[in-house]
């Protein structure tokens, strides 16, 4: 095996490996919101306000204690993600009371 092999298998096993360990890391935090997020997208809307002050402390708690979850682009993207989710029971309620008034 010549030497530039080895280098770039070392080097590609050390990227695997630290791919791998933030990946389990992250599903480690994100674990944490599965049951909340999916309680949020079912909730009716008059149940969401309440909803809201245990995943926002729960996502704070991701960004104090991840490696990788404490920036602002990750952290955009998860209150994005449950800023969708908060809407859609809204939306769907919407889609029901349209198509009521309709048919």
């Amino acid at each position: 095996m010549s030497r530039i092999s080895l280098v770039s298998d070392v080097w590609f096993g050390a990227l695997f490996q630290d791919g791998s360990y933030q990946a389990q890391s992250n599903l480690k935090f994100l674990t944490v919101l599965k049951e909340p997020c999916h309680e949020l997208a079912e909730a009716h809307p008059k149940d969401i306000p309440p909803m809201l002050p245990k995943i926002l402390n729960t996502i704070r708690m991701i960004m104090v204690n991840s490696e990788f979850y404490n920036n602002k682009e990750r952290l955009t993207g998860i209150l994005r993600k449950v800023g969708f989710l908060s809407v859609k029971p809204a939306h769907r309620l919407l889609i029901v009371i349209c198509c009521d008034t309709v048919g």
